[in-house]
């Protein structure tokens, strides 16, 4: 079989076709490699066409890229200022995760409680802290 045959060979595609290259193992193998990794938790489609006799029926098979496992969630290590009593205009509190965070949006993630599990009335806002592995700007 020719390069030019094994082309139209096989189709791989999820919302679109996936791009690669078709290799000849034996005169009963193919193989595709992709120009990409696949990606985890995606479903692919992969025909194989039969060209090579007309009208004959198209093989289909899905494939679904497995997804990893969960890695384990971050860690508060530290809670600063450690004093025990503050006073009551401290306004800045600083936490210290296990691993880097994103910046962005970090209201839905935890909340603020005064001492009666309430949350307190007035807006609060967090500034962009810096953890192991960030640089300070």
């Amino acid at each position: 079989m020719t390069d030019e045959q094994l082309e139209g060979l096989i189709e791989v595609r999820a919302d679109a076709p996936v791009l690669g290259t078709i290799e000849k193992l034996s005169e009963r193998e193919v193989s595709f490699s992709p120009s990409f990794p696949l990606l985890a938790g995606q479903e692919y489609l992969v025909r194989f066409l039969r060209r090579t006799e007309p009208g004959a029926n198209r093989l289909e098979c899905r494939y679904r890229v497995a997804a990893p496992e969960a890695a384990p969630a971050p860690t508060v290590t530290a809670l600063y200022p450690t004093s025990t009593v503050l006073p009551a205009n401290h306004l800045k509190f600083y936490i210290v995760f296990s691993e880097p965070m994103q910046p962005g949006e970090i209201w839905g993630y935890f909340r603020l409680d005064d001492l009666d599990n309430n949350r307190p009335c007035r807006g609060h806002s967090a500034t962009r802290s810096c953890g192991p592995g960030t640089a300070k700007r």
